[in-house]
């Protein structure tokens, strides 16, 4: 059955349907006790999507280290974003108290996750490599697991980065947008945000992103030809071509997973770093970069290298 709402809630439902078509994030402002989940569990009947409340939050807490809250939080929206157009964030309560969780910056989240999926895939394909079993017509790996952990890992370094350069991307495209209709203005034509998002990333990040941040075109940087690579091997995996495949952006005609046992993942989380610095320096701070990894001296040692090369 569903519930009758009061004309202030019939406006603030009305309003947020309105938003909805305009941008990425809308935000529900009222006092404790007005009625604001009542509100968005009006929507969410009306609309459909995830509906993420506390519970959520507090169970996707259980195994995590207990500082990580924001990583927890940015991933669960992740997730369901993953499967679903619209997701729904009703307030935080913790011990009866309304829990703020900051909104982290556009893009770290991933490439927090990324840095981490990287180090693991490396360390993974080094011993799988270096245990191979010379026995038969050719050398084979007989450690199942540790086939699967590392293609895991180094196929989350690669979607990952791509949901992060995305994420990027799309900040930076609301940011000029018009607030009430979308619009952008490129190069003196009008678009909108929505009609942005369709086009490729590399487009995005070779011609959109340089109009409206006033920088230079990145294709001549060392770095694109790895995002160029990473962003075609993205698309394999989501498809799951695993057959011997040429593509724009790699090199030779390989499988998918001929492509990650020969690395061809590798340096995604220095491409992100060099990509943000590209066009926000410092976006990625000195002390977000020393925390990431928990003190794991594999993952930090890469770090250091980023944070020197600015």
């Amino acid at each position: 059955m569903r519930t009758e709402l009061c004309p202030a809630q019939q406006r603030a439902r009305e309003g947020l349907l309105r938003c909805l078509v305009l941008g990425n994030v809308v935000v529900l402002y009222a006092g404790a006790g007005l009625g604001k989940t009542t509100v968005l569990r009006e929507i969410h009947d009306g609309v459909g999507g995830a509906f993420l409340t506390t519970k959520e939050f507090l169970d996707a807490m259980r195994s995590r280290h207990p500082f990580s809250m924001e990583e927890t939080f940015g991933q669960m929206v992740m997730d369901a974003l993953a499967g679903h157009d619209l997701v729904i964030v009703d307030e935080f309560r913790y011990k009866d108290e309304v829990v703020h969780i900051p909104r982290p910056l556009a893009g770290v989240p991933e490439f927090v996750a990324v840095a981490e999926a990287e180090v693991k895939a490396d360390e993974l394909r080094e011993q799988m490599l270096s245990t191979l079993v010379d026995q038969g017509p050719a050398k084979w790996q007989p450690d199942t697991r540790l086939v699967v952990e590392m293609r895991a890992a180094a196929e989350s370094a690669v979607i990952t980065a791509v949901v992060g350069l995305e994420a990027f991307s799309n900040h930076h495209v609301l940011r000029v947008a018009d607030p009430k209709t979308g619009v952008v203005v490129l190069d003196g034509q009008e678009t909108t945000a929505a009609d942005v998002r369709e086009r490729s990333l590399d487009e995005r990040y070779k011609r959109v992103l340089p109009a409206i941040l006033g920088v230079g075109n990145p294709a001549g940087k060392q770095w694109w030809q790895v995002l160029r690579r990473v962003q075609a091997l993205a698309a394999l995996t989501r498809h799951a071509v695993d057959e011997p495949t040429e593509r724009s952006g790699l090199s030779g005609k390989r499988s998918l997973a001929e492509r990650y046992y020969l690395g061809e993942y590798q340096s995604v989380t220095r491409m992100m770093f060099s990509a943000f610095e590209h066009f926000s320096p410092n976006w990625i701070s000195d002390d977000r970069l020393r925390a990431i990894g928990d003190g794991r001296g594999s993952i930090n040692d890469a770090l250091e290298k980023l944070a020197e090369s600015r």
